[in-house]
This record gives structure tokens, C-alpha cells and sequence, in this order.
């Protein structure tokens, strides 16, 4: 279906277009990208497509070229722009150069059912489009089965790329999903409430979810509730070539991940060249295995004691080839109740006011090159150190090997060593240009072995 005019009032059509999807089916706009649907501040004109359940063959439904404005649907609640619905995952929805703006509801909701996806393609697909001052969301995805599984979340796997998110509300609520985002944007996002829970980013009550960020850029984005960007249970998430930047919650944490269960693989961070600056503490929750690589975390001003990257418990750590720089701190990098193996770190140019930069506390510490200059650990007292490694009544291991520190400044024992029972090695190491009010290595445990 082409659409060659430029504008079409919505508001005159009946309130709902129930449309059942027998073949593919296609919206197209001007070639000038001007064609607009204007709801005109009313409800009128909803696409509620059903795809066939007895067709072998999948159906898709496109948009291309449309702008979508000003919709409202009058304080009724699930009552989306677009709906689709289906009884299976062989279903595909696409979106091309679209513009949604001024809408005061979301713009689309899926609501479908599979046990187990039956292909692996892009359900729900997003390309070089605009959403810009919408408010209560833009997806929202409702997922039934019949049972429970790993490969739930995997049924319809949603792709955005490059697409721009400027001054929106709530955006996704995700059930059981696989999102994707490709060289996006996004910007100013504010809170929606549904079911009396508030949504920033990304919204979960579930028990799995992957989550997926490519090349894509975070920036001044302010929550001034006590409420984090991201709030999920179980999520798989992994942030690749991406930045973060400007970005606050009176939260404290950007993400909240509520780990259900014990420490597994099947739920994971992973962090690759990625670039965190001027911004909140970033992840909250506990057991949770992450994985950061080639990634820089810089010019943090943190006036509150949190950790920067994460205050996880019973949580494990694998960090290699990252810089930590500029930073101003009332705690730590990490919460101190985790495994960490930190492999090929930078540390340049940090200030902490509090008892030590890297603490960690009852577990082993594995520390393979680490570079460290110009740290100045300022707690009060005789309690300011480099690294206070606590290894509690257990018997635990802290191995550093290639450890280079230089100019630098400890307000006590520049690392210290407490416990009941540990051994430390220090092997093929540098400490130089260190002021330290106590010795620069300091083991105050009661059964030591310090090589």
C-alpha cells in the first residue's frame, strides 16, 4: 500500500484496523519521507494485526516512510499504536526510516506465543528511524508459553539499527526477549509507570533476558528518582565498541540486575571496548559473572560511597586490558565481596577518600600486570591503602605478578594484609616514588606467608 500524500488525519478512521495477516503486507510513505499519520491527539486508528496460524509460510508487515504523531489513547491502558499478535514465532515485523514523535503511548506491543523458537532470523527489525518525545514507552513485549526454558527468551529476537531515541519515556518492557541494538542513540530518557513499577531504559520482572549493545552511544540522561536505567532479573547483557556518558541516577547505579539464583554461566555481563565517563556507579546485584575487556572508565566524580564499576557480592570478575583514570572516589573501584582476576590494568591520576583503592575481602585475588601512578588513597586516619586484602578465617590467596606503582601517596600501609590465615605473592614487581604513613607492605595476619 503506497501512501503519496504527505499527511493523513487519523482521527476520523474507526478506532481500531483489524487486520488478519494472510500475506506480507506493506505501508510505504512518500520517496520524500513526509507522509504523516496524524492521530491528532486521539485513539482512532490503531493497527491490530493477527497473524494466520494455519499458514506454514511467515507473514511480515512493514512501514517504511511514515511518521507517526501524536497519538493518544485517553488514559486506556494497553492500547498501543500497533499491536500484533500471533500463536507461534513465525511472524516478522519491520520498521524502516519512520519517525514516532508526540505520542503519549507506546508504539507497538507484541503479543505471541512460543515454548521454543522454531528459526533463528530477526523477528522484530528496526532500521535508521526516529523515535523522539514519547511518553509510556515504545515496546513492550508479552510472551505465553505453555513451559518454562533457556531458550524462551530466544523465540523473537529484536533488532534496532541506527536509530536515534531523544526525550522518550519507558521504553522497553521486555518478557522472555532477545533486543539487540546497533549503532543507536539514545538521550534525556525519562520514567513511565506501568503496573505501579517505574521504567527507565529497560524494564524486567522475569526470570530471563538477553540484552545485546553494539556501537552505540549513552549520553545525559538524569534520574533524579531513586531508580536505575536498566532494571532487570537474570539478564544476559554484553556492551560492545560502545559509550556511556553523562549519565546519573539518584540511584547510584545505572543497572540493577536481580540475580534469582546462584553464580552460573547462563547468567552473564560482558563488557568489550567500551567507554564509561562522567557518570554514576554502573552495576548493582549479586551473583553474577562479568567479563570486561578493552575498556576505559574515566573522569568519574563520585560524591556518594559507592563502589565506581559494581558493589556485587559472591559475584566473579574477569578484567584484563582496562584503564581506570581520572577519578575522584569515596570508595573503592569494586565492592570488596567478589573473586576478581585482573589481568593487563592501568591506573593513572585517582584520588580516594576512603580505606582503600582495591579491597578485596574474603575470597582470592589473582593480579597479572597491573600499572599504577599518580594514586593518592587519602582515608582518615592510618586507614588509607593501595590494596587491603582481607582474607577473614578462611585461608585465601592473593598472587600479584608484574605489579609497577609509581608516584604515589597512602595515608597508611600502602598495601596491607589482614586475616586470620592467607599467603601472598608478589613476584617480578616495582614500587617506586611511594610516600606512605606506615610500611609500604604490611601483614598483620595471624598465620602468614608472605613471599
Amino acid at each position: 500500500m503506497n501512501f503519496v500524500e504527505d499527511y493523513y488525519d487519523f482521527s476520523i478512521l474507526p478506532y481500531t484496523m483489524d487486520i488478519s495477516v494472510l500475506n506480507n503486507i506493506t505501508f510505504i510513505g512518500n520517496s520524500k519521507g513526509t507522509t504523516t499519520f496524524d492521530y491528532r491527539n486521539n485513539k482512532r486508528g490503531r493497527f491490530i494485526f493477527t497473524y494466520s496460524n494455519h499458514i506454514e509460510k511467515s507473514q511480515t508487515i512493514k512501514f517504511e516512510n511514515i511518521k507517526f504523531i501524536n497519538f493518544d489513547p485517553l488514559n486506556a491502558g494497553d492500547t498501543e499504536m500497533i499491536i500484533l499478535q500471533s500463536n507461534t514465532d513465525n511472524f516478522y515485523f519491520i520498521v524502516n526510516n519512520c519517525h514516532i514523535q508526540n505520542n503519549a503511548y507506546r508504539f507497538l506491543r507484541v503479543d505471541y506465543k512460543c515454548n521454543k523458537p522454531s528459526h533463528n532470523n530477526t523477528s522484530i527489525l528496526i532500521n535508521n528511524s526516529n523515535f523522539s518525545k514519547n511518553t509510556e514507552g515504545i515496546i513492550k513485549i508479552y510472551h505465553r508459553f505453555d513451559y518454562g526454558g533457556s531458550s524462551l527468551a530466544k523465540c523473537v529476537p529484536i533488532e534496532i539499527n541506527k536509530t536515534k531515541f531523544i526525550n522518550n519515556t519507558g521504553l522497553f518492557m521486555l518478557h522472555y526477549s532477545n533486543l539487540i541494538f546497533n549503532d543507536c542513540y539514545f538521550s534525556q530518557i525519562g520514567k513511565a509507570v506501568y503496573d505501579k513499577n517505574p521504567i527507565f531504559f529497560i524494564y524486567s520482572n522475569n526470570y530471563n533476558e538477553y540484552v545485546t549493545i553494539n556501537n552505540t552511544i549513552f549520553s545525559d540522561i538524569i534520574i533524579k528518582e531513586t531508580e536505575p536505567l536498566i532494571n532487570v532479573k537474570n539478564v544476559n547483557l554484553k556492551i560492545y565498541n560502545s559509550k556511556l556518558q553523562r549519565c546519573h541516577s539518584n540511584f547510584g547505579y545505572l543497572i540493577h540486575i536481580k540475580n534469582t539464583g546462584d553464580i552460573s554461566d547462563d547468567q552473564f555481563i560482558t563488557i568489550k571496548n567500551t567507554t564509561f565517563s562522567y557518570s554514576s556507579s554502573i552495576f548493582h546485584g549479586d551473583k553474577i559473572k562479568y567479563e570486561i575487556y578493552d575498556s576505559i572508565f574515566e573522569n568519574f566524580i563520585m560524591k556518594i560511597s559507592l563502589p565506581l564499576l559494581s558493589d556485587s557480592k559472591y559475584s566473579y570478575f574477569y578484567i584484563e586490558n582496562t584503564i581506570f583514570r581520572d577519578l575522584r572516589l569515596t570508595n573503592g573501584l569494586f565492592g570488596e565481596e567478589s573473586q576478581y582476576d585482573l589481568k593487563n590494568i592501568e591506573l593513572n591520576n585517582i584520588q580516594i577518600n576512603s580505606r582503600s583503592l582495591l579491597y578485596f575481602l574474603y575470597n582470592n585475588i589473582s593480579i597479572n600486570s597491573l600499572t599504577a601512578e599518580n594514586i593518592r588513597c587519602l582515608g582518615d586516619g592510618d586507614t588509607g591503602s593501595f590494596i587491603l586484602f582481607n582474607s577473614g578465617e578462611t585461608n585465601r590467596t592473593m598472587v600479584i605478578n608484574n605489579l609497577n606503582v609509581k608516584k604515589s601517596f597512602s595515608n597508611g600501609s600502602f598495601i596491607k594484609i589482614i586475616g586470620n590465615s592467607n599467603q601472598v605473592e608478589i613476584t617480578d614487581s616495582s614500587i617506586d616514588r611511594i610516600r606512605s604513613f606506615g610500611p609500604i607492605i604490611k601483614n598483620d595476619s595471624k598465620n602468614k606467608n608472605t613471599l
